[in-house]
């Protein structure tokens, strides 16, 4: 066994490689005694739509039911709805067969628990059981469980439509490419579907919104159609991206920003972001009257920020998006898309309130694991009338702008993006860049 595949938040590896039906019935074993461990013995399962998602899924399943748990198989299924399962539907817990956006030859496992997402305290846990989980001896049970409509009408009942829309919906032919469909027509949009055909080998482009050449399709429909709004999801519908009648993509800070103009028009609150989000956004949720919190990047991480301070909506760059309000704590891209829907006559207004500000996307570089290691061993650059936040890499801040440096969580990169107020503060923070780049050893030009 690779001991890669165990990462922060999930289990994620090659199948059949690095997981295969023995390590997934293994999985299933060594998860049964950590709920066990926890008095848990109702189980969801769902996976999405990989070609060794069922396979894997059934191995997993045994390996619950071999552990004594109440395993209840919810088949392929979004993320979201499996979470829905534990945190609105009374399961103890859920496991989602997955590897997200990953390419086709990829899958893993996401976990939650009936009250929140497991952390990497958790999975360090899990990771002990799955020497010694082939002692477990007792015997539970597997039974099917449909938890689509339920789920559906949840979402549609919270999210009514003023009007008559017409939806371009691009699946990305992940799992939501019959759920997404569906969840509009309920709530009584026209949809007009763009892969959503289910198909594990993502034929058409990768199952990521957050990439804009993914968006261009979605994005001519919406023009040629001239359809009210567009939504895109990921593989396992956990994230979403937008595409406004006008044609513009919207990412993930921009979404928070305008969720929060519309919930805290009368009253204020508190959102937690992750450390790569805009100015923009600070902006804006302070011209609310409201509190902004920064979160390490990692969507477990600002949901448990969340918990913590009572806030009510938060998310992440990545256009993980949790919206409390009204529902549970956690990402769900489905019920996101709904309430943009639910908006859609002011998502033009909302939109043009927010600040635009020079900045970089997310740059990530390539470099080796042994730089890697190195990084980590050195102490970061001081930079001369900059504030330093460590939480998450390294954020340096003045009053006119910011830079983040950090490793990616989960491939040997880094990852920077900057930001400024003014053209001429953001050529300055480049130049710091440039000072923080040399500092680690790492050669790149902005």
């Amino acid at each position: 066994m690779v001991e890669h595949i165990w990462r922060s938040f999930d289990i994620r590896g090659v199948a059949h490689s690095e997981i295969d039906t023995d390590f997934a019935r293994q999985f299933g074993l060594a998860c049964a005694l950590y709920f066990t461990k926890r008095k848990l013995f109702k189980i969801a399962v769902g996976r999405d739509c990989r070609e060794s998602g069922p396979i894997l899924s059934a191995a997993l399943c045994e390996g619950l039911c071999a552990g004594g748990m109440q395993v209840f198989d919810l088949g392929p299924a979004p993320t979201p709805a499996i979470y829905f399962a534990t945190s609105g539907f009374g399961f103890d817990a859920g496991i989602i067969v997955t590897a997200s956006h990953n390419p086709p030859q990829y899958n893993g496992f996401k976990l939650r628990l009936h009250d929140r997402p497991l952390f990497p305290e958790d999975f360090k846990e899990l990771r002990s059981h799955f020497d010694i989980a082939d002692k477990v001896s007792h015997i539970g049970s597997i039974e099917e469980f449909d938890i689509k409509d339920i789920y559906e009408e949840t979402i549609a009942e919270k999210n009514h439509l003023h009007r008559e829309l017409t939806i371009a919906i691009d699946a990305g032919n992940g799992i939501t490419s019959n759920w997404a469909p569906s969840l509009f027509k309920r709530m009584g949009a026209t949809v007009l579907p763009l892969y959503c055909t289910p198909d594990g080998s993502f034929p058409n482009h990768p199952a990521d919104p957050t990439k804009e050449s993914n968006l261009v399709d979605l994005q001519k429909l919406v023009l040629e159609k001239k359809a009210d709004l567009g939504v895109a999801f990921d593989g396992d519908g956990d994230r979403v991206g937008i595409v406004l009648a006008s044609g513009k993509m919207l990412w993930g800070d921009e979404l928070l920003s305008i969720l929060a103009q519309d919930i805290f028009r009368w009253k204020s609150g508190t959102v937690i972001c992750d450390v790569k989000c805009s100015l923009s956004l600070h902006d804006i949720i302070h011209s609310l009257g409201s509190k902004i919190i920064v979160s390490p990047t990692g969507y477990p991480r600002v949901q448990a920020a969340m918990m913590e301070h009572g806030a009510i909506l938060g998310g992440e760059q990545s256009s993980h998006i949790c919206i409390r309000d009204n529902y549970y704590c956690f990402d769900d891209g489905l019920f996101a898309a709904a309430r943009l829907a639910h908006l859609c006559d002011r998502l033009a207004e909302y939109e043009a309130n927010i600040p635009r500000y020079p900045c970089t996307p997310e740059v990530r570089l390539n470099i080796s694991a042994e730089h890697r290691q190195t990084i980590l061993t050195q102490k970061p650059l001081v930079l001369k009338g900059c504030s330093l936040s460590t939480i998450d890499g390294y954020r340096y801040e003045d009053s006119q702008g910011w830079m983040l440096f950090r490793l990616s969580g989960t491939e040997n990169r880094a990852v920077f993006r900057v930001e400024a107020k003014t053209e001429a503060s953001f050529e300055e923070w480049k130049q710091r860049v440039h000072l923080v780049l040399k500092h680690f050893s790492i050669d790149h030009q902005i």
